[in-house]
């Protein structure tokens, strides 16, 4: 892990208290999910970020309500996507739907979304709709993954332009807030939006291929949940690319796409195939290639302890798997 500086840690701790004061209901069933969501935090990677990039230039403004509507953007999703997935653990945690239910676990990313779309003075700014109208690509991105599910012909460019939208987006949302309140000039801004589009794809590949190489107990969710819900990432796209290995992968596919499961011995034959293939060691390459995107972007900046701490960000997402 790196070291967080106890001045983001300050920062960060005020967002916590931002969020709680915008995300709070008179209804106490409501309160009690509430309450339940923000006692399970995961790594603050997108409220760093806004803090950090909007230090690079030597500003620092306060960017603390922003840094907390991005993170509840953040979170709102995540339960959303439980819902959607069926999903059973979140940082290691019960998800939200599976313990109040997924009607209300509906109500509760709503209600976090609107509270901070209402409870703030954003919309006031005047980068606000510029920046923010990229949650639409968040759904866009979504969208795109969902009408591509269990399509076998699905190509690795489709794959990266729908994670560039359905991730990389509130990275880009993250970024660019902290930098437009730091008043960065149209050339810096491209160059913040390139940090956080790069990252984002990095930030994916790595999600991605946890599904397959990490086990549950390190990455705190469900494994190999991906293939079986018909989504296919880079390992499976690149080995379904390889003549000696795309029947196999189909009829385990269609297999899956039938009987929602699959056994030990088929798990153990796709992991092998993707193996021999290579496609493990194409998506760890991906990797690579996406981290030094996102670290040469930074080069259009001086140095300085925030942009060191984001190089340290990077390098640290990239060796999570």
């Amino acid at each position: 892990m790196f070291e967080i500086p106890p001045w983001l840690v300050q920062k960060l701790d005020e967002t916590d208290k931002e969020i709680k004061k915008i995300c709070h209901s008179e209804i106490p069933q409501m309160q009690q999910m509430l309450d339940y969501v923000f006692s399970v935090k995961g790594k603050q990677i997108r409220p760093m970020m806004t803090f950090l990039c909007s230090r690079l230039t030597g500003k620092k403004p306060n960017v603390v309500q922003l840094a907390a509507v991005v993170e509840i953007c953040h979170v709102a999703s995540l339960i959303h996507d439980d819902i959607i997935d069926d999903g059973e653990l979140r940082r290691g945690h019960t998800t939200v739907q599976k313990k109040y239910g997924k009607e209300m676990a509906v109500y509760c990313g709503d209600y976090m979304i609107f509270a901070a779309i209402s409870r703030t003075k954003l919309v006031n700014k005047l980068w606000y709709k510029k920046v923010f109208n990229k949650l639409e690509f968040m759904c866009n991105g979504e969208i795109k993954q969902y009408y591509n599910q269990h399509n076998t012909d699905v190509s690795e460019q489709e794959y990266i332009d729908y994670m560039q939208d359905k991730t990389s987006a509130l990275f880009e949302i993250a970024c660019l807030t902290g930098a437009r309140e730091a008043k960065m000039n149209r050339h810096q801004l491209h160059v913040i939006e390139n940090f956080a589009r790069n990252f984002g794809i990095m930030f994916q590949l790595v999600d991605d291929l946890s599904d397959w190489v990490c086990s549950q107990d390190k990455i705190k969710k469900k494994t190999k949940a991906d293939f079986i819900d018909g989504y296919y990432t880079l390992p499976v796209i690149y080995t379904m690319q390889n003549e000696q290995f795309a029947q196999q992968i189909c009829d385990l596919s269609a297999k899956s796409k039938a009987d929602k499961n699959l056994t030990n011995n088929d798990w153990d034959a796709l992991i092998n195939a993707i193996t021999q293939a290579g496609g493990f060691k194409y998506t760890y390459k991906m990797i690579d290639y996406y981290k030094y995107k996102t670290l040469d972007s930074l080069n259009d900046f001086k140095n300085s302890p925030y942009k060191e701490i984001l190089k340290q960000i990077t390098e640290f997402v990239s060796k999570t798997v």
